[in-house]
């Protein structure tokens, strides 16, 4: 029989567990280990502390529990005592000597949901520990425990990050225990994790944690960064806890209540904090805080940011396709735009898709008299510019388009952009593999975290990408790409070679049946909201005004 693994590390001897895969790879899985002191009593709300210790062999042999997530019934045994990684790696013989590259995983969830348990750990042992790495996967504090802010120095926030922060200084200390290069890390993150990646790029505090960046379907330069929401829902939980927001001893009496009454606080407002149809998607996270990030708007950051780390940006065709259609019928509140009940789908048309953009988007109290002008502008642009194949619902495609080009694709482009004019070397990828066993049937494209199973368990419901036939060829060529460049920087795959992008252009690879480099990436799109922007003195990609880019305009929607 053989024996668990055992690792002495500068914190005490952490015991794993031994995992084959059904190819044969033999691997050894960490699991659970905590990174940080318990975030609890008087360290709620606080940037997180080396954890203590451990004076007996650590068990890793299961998940920590996952962050406190909303809505609660996600997973009901999350716990404000959250912050734990886990660690997988290629079991080492005697005569290897090399130091493993490492990938580190943030999930994504919007700021208030997910967790590193359910990535599991038995396909990304095949598909990417088996070429030699160290994958890592971790928690983080989520909603308000992770996000809640005054506004000012007084709660600032942005805790959830500072979580990431020390789960990377901690694995620099440990890495080499499980021989790890300590030199060699590389951070990705899908989504929220995909923004949170980006903004880890953005701070002078991750100076020498990682060496290179993959942000996944997600950008520090959205509308997220600058979200009207946070101190807004951040009153509302402590109003439903009988506490004055304004108070200056509103740090101290929180930390008094329970977890549980925090969430139960978050619930009497859930349907307010997680409205369907509204043009903000994410409601507590990052903040510009003067601290961690200095300046705002983040596009300032970008242009200052350490341009020495290589950067591997992605998207997938149609992200929106996630928001566009309920997929829980009844059980779930369904809206006119987002989250569209299946019933209602055929009633989706040229009046439905112009009462978004003249209701949700032309705002009277941000273009004044300019609104209809605005309005028309973005009707016309989508009607013109979005090819719809097959008897697909041309204006629910056009819908989901704009939603798409809002909260994903023309943040990614513009930082893309931004990075190369700074100096910085920037690669981009964009995921178009459709695999029959995501498909929506309404769409002919890829959605939102359906290139996840490409290295990961798929979510709880949905089966595996298998490593054989046509999605194994895809997915071979997919974590190809993600190996290379997370082992020296090298963004190629299958032997074709990504081309830098430019401040001009974005060349980039397509992720397919075949793989191509294309010379760039929806230049139209991207020269339509800069020139939007430009004309009426408002960017929603960003929420940003551009005449008056120091103001939060979006708070004057509330």
């Amino acid at each position: 029989m053989t024996s668990l693994p055992l690792v002495e590390t500068p914190y005490g001897v952490i015991e794993g567990l031994n995992h084959e895969t059904p190819e044969g790879f033999e691997a050894e899985i960490f699991l659970g280990i905590p990174f940080a002191k318990p975030p609890i009593n008087e360290l709620r709300f606080e940037k997180p502390q080396l954890p203590t210790k451990w004076k007996t062999s650590l068990k890793a042999d299961k998940f920590g529990k996952p962050a406190i997530t909303f809505p609660v019934r996600k997973f009901k045994d999350g716990d404000e005592d959250c912050l734990t990684l886990n660690l997988f790696k290629p079991k080492k013989t005697d005569e290897e000597c090399n130091l493993f590259p490492t990938m580190v995983y943030i999930h994504g969830g919007g700021f208030v949901s997910g967790s590193s348990r359910e990535w599991g750990y038995k396909e990304v042992c095949r598909k990417l520990v088996s070429h030699g790495l160290i994958v890592v996967t971790l928690n983080y504090r989520l909603g308000p425990f992770g996000f809640f802010t005054t506004g000012d120095g007084n709660i600032p926030g942005n805790y959830g990050i500072w979580d990431m922060i020390q789960a990377l200084k901690f694995l620099q200390e440990i890495l080499p225990s499980f021989n790890g290069d300590a030199s060699n890390v590389t951070i990705f993150g899908h989504s929220a994790g995909g923004m949170a990646t980006s903004l880890l790029t953005l701070t002078p505090e991750t100076k020498n944690l990682f060496a290179r960046a993959i942000p996944m379907s997600g950008s520090a330069l959205s509308k997220s960064s600058n979200n009207p929401f946070l101190v807004k829902h951040s009153k509302m939980v402590a109003e439903a806890l009988g506490i004055d927001f304004s108070s200056l001893r509103l740090r101290d009496e929180i930390i008094e209540v329970s977890a549980d009454q925090i969430k139960e606080a978050v619930k009497s407002f859930i349907p307010e904090m997680l409205r369907v149809d509204e043009v903000v998607l994410v409601h507590f996270s990052p903040r510009i805080d003067g601290d961690l990030f200095k300046e705002k708007p983040a596009t300032n950051l970008v242009c200052k940011s350490d341009v020495s780390k290589p950067i591997l940006m992605g998207l997938v065709d149609q992200e929106a396709i996630l928001f566009a259609v309920n997929p829980f019928g009844k059980l779930a509140t369904s809206g006119k735009y987002i989250w569209i009940h299946p019933d209602d789908i055929p009633n989706v048309d040229k009046t439905r898709f112009s009462d978004y953009v003249t209701q949700k988007l032309a705002d009277k109290k941000i273009f004044g008299s300019s609104a209809k002008d605005y309005a028309d502008a973005v009707i016309n642009f989508y009607e013109t510019n979005v090819k719809v194949s097959n008897n697909n619902n041309r204006y629910l495609t056009m819908l989901t388009q704009l939603i798409s080009d809002v909260n994903f694709n023309i943040p990614a482009l513009r930082e893309a952009k931004s990075r190369a004019a700074a100096g910085q070397k920037v690669y981009f990828y964009l995921y178009t593999y459709i695999n029959p066993k995501y498909k929506s049937q309404y769409f002919d494209a890829v959605a939102h975290a359906d290139e996840l199973p490409c290295f990961f368990d798929a979510p709880v419901g949905k089966p595996n990408v298998e490593m054989k036939g046509e999605e194994g060829e895809v997915q071979k060529s997919f974590a190809e790409l993600f190996v290379n460049f997370a082992r020296n920087g090298n963004a190629q795959t299958q032997g074709l070679q990504l081309p830098l992008v430019t401040p001009e252009n974005i060349p980039y690879i397509k992720i397919d049946k075949e793989l191509l480099i294309e010379n760039d990436l929806w230049p139209e799109r991207i020269n339509f909201w800069n020139k939007l922007a430009e004309d009426f003195g408002f960017d929603w990609p960003s929420g940003v005004s551009t005449k008056h880019p120091e103001k939060n305009v979006l708070m004057d929607l509330e």
